[in-house]
């Protein structure tokens, strides 16, 4: 025998059950929508991985590492510049566009923007950002470009020697490298970087003692000494030191970060051939140091600048300077070093 109103009571709590479990299924069905849909933009656009970005920034040209995490639509990445770190947050539109927002991971240093990217079918992106620096006033703009580190890094083959020579010389000079700066050894590094199996580019290092490199700076400086000093008091005595010696990228392929990747690749060589101190010498023109920035931000220090350096080798040799022209090679050295 049922209570009076009991009955009634069952009938609602019946119909809120009913009702309840339909709402938890529209909500269902709807998040599985929304989840197929974001899974559906990561097949589309998969941009996860290792990039190189590069921005102009006030008409100067910047080079940073990015890291991108995806899941479905949503992606977060940090990027790294001298010594701040980025945060990145941003959304795959169905058009093919990343949208999102930067800011400093650092509390105190106000750095922010925002950022629209087109996602291009090779997954590297490019357009623009938006935002103001600790530093500014008012919002500054400008291009904005990440380019996937899709790299194979190998030692130099036989095979690859035609097309790295040929990259040599536009890029370092006529007769700068020869066949045998190409070759590997038990002091000696050369690496070759491809993309998508077309080799683009190399990286070359020795093994040497620290007074063969600091000799090569002493004819230079016979009038004053004392300005080898700072070279010669960061170089171990009597002991070997790594040079980093040539890094060369064809020129459609700058900026993607094939020259950071030959730099890491080289200084991992010549740590696991048990040097202390790495060493590097780079070309300072008037259009200025080929590969400054890259060797500051991988923790090289320019302790020194010599003028002409190039001047005696080029006459010697009779190799042509890519800013120069034809011998006397007129550019100076910056000499840079970096403990381990």
């Amino acid at each position: 025998m049922l209570i009076p109103g009991f009955d009634f009571l069952a009938h609602i709590l019946s119909e809120v059950t009913a009702g309840l479990i339909g709402i938890g299924l529209t909500i269902g069905v709807e998040r599985a929508v929304k989840f197929v849909g974001r899974r559906r933009l990561e097949k589309r656009f998969p941009i996860a991985g290792t990039y190189m970005s590069k921005y102009e920034d006030k008409g100067r040209i910047v080079t940073a590492p990015v890291e991108l995490k995806q899941r479905g639509s949503e992606v977060q990445g940090e990027s790294y510049e001298g010594n701040r770190k980025w945060i990145l947050k941003g959304l795959v539109t169905e058009d093919g566009y990343l949208q999102g927002r930067y800011w400093a991971e650092n509390v105190f240093d106000k750095g922010f923007g925002s950022f629209l990217l087109k996602i291009e079918p090779n997954c590297d992106m490019h357009g623009y950002w938006f935002g103001k620096d600790i530093k500014e006033r008012e919002i500054q703009r400008g291009s904005y470009d990440f380019y996937k580190r899709d790299i194979s890094i190998e030692p130099v083959s036989p095979r690859d020697i035609p097309a790295l020579l040929d990259i040599a010389e536009k890029q370092l000079g006529d007769a700068y490298i020869n066949r045998r700066d190409l070759e590997n050894g038990k002091d000696r590094i050369a690496l070759s970087a491809a993309v998508n199996g077309r080799v683009v580019g190399f990286g070359t290092a020795r093994v040497i003692p620290a007074q063969e490199f600091y000799g090569k700076f002493e004819p230079f400086f016979k009038q004053d000494p004392t300005a080898l000093r700072p070279l010669q008091r960061r170089l171990p005595d009597k002991e070997n030191v790594g040079l980093v010696a040539s890094v060369a990228i064809a020129p459609e392929f700058h900026g993607r970060g094939i020259g950071t990747a030959l730099v890491e690749r080289c200084i991992q060589e010549l740590a696991a051939r048990g040097v202390t101190v790495l060493v590097a010498t780079a070309w300072h023109s008037r259009n200025g140091t080929n590969a400054g920035s890259l060797l500051e931000n991988k923790g090289f220090q320019k302790v020194l600048e010599v003028p002409e350096f190039w001047k005696e080798a080029s006459l010697q040799n009779n190799f042509s300077c890519p800013v120069c022209g034809p011998p006397p090679c007129e550019c100076a050295a910056t000499v840079y070093v970096r403990s381990l």
